[in-house]
């Protein structure tokens, strides 16, 4: 199967597709995962600031 016979087969297009769907899924995961260690890492220098430590 040459390389323009690829490009051409619908298969192909629909896994690119398929790849583009997943891969912006797991950035919006990684988004929001990413806030809320901001936000974790934001409450625990307040909590540093304050003098108020987390019983471990």
């Amino acid at each position: 199967m040459t390389q323009r016979e690829m490009v051409a087969s619908p298969p192909s297009m629909l896994c690119t597709a398929n790849i583009a769907t997943v891969s912006s899924q797991a950035a919006s995961v990684f988004i929001s995962a990413h806030q809320f260690y901001n936000e974790t890492q934001m409450r625990m220098a307040v909590d540093r600031h304050t003098g108020y430590m987390p019983q471990e």
